[in-house]
């Protein structure tokens, strides 16, 4: 097997890291979102799921324009 010289390679900690990172920020900002923006007119049940719904459809989008 080859490996493509233009695939970008991470190192284990940099990917762990920024895992880290982005669940710690998605979650403040989740819990924001889901507080400030949907509870005021869904039941808290109702507000979980959209906000999963949300950050999920952003987050593929996101990752399907970087591909």
């Amino acid at each position: 097997m080859s490996q493509d010289s233009d695939e970008t390679v991470i190192p284990v900690n940099h990917a762990v890291s920024i895992v880290v990172l982005a669940s710690a920020i998605g979650g403040v900002v989740g819990y924001l979102f889901t507080v400030h923006l949907v509870a005021s007119f869904a039941s808290e049940l109702e507000a979980v799921w959209l906000t999963t719904v949300v950050f999920a459809s952003v987050g593929l989008y996101l990752w399907g324009v970087s591909q």
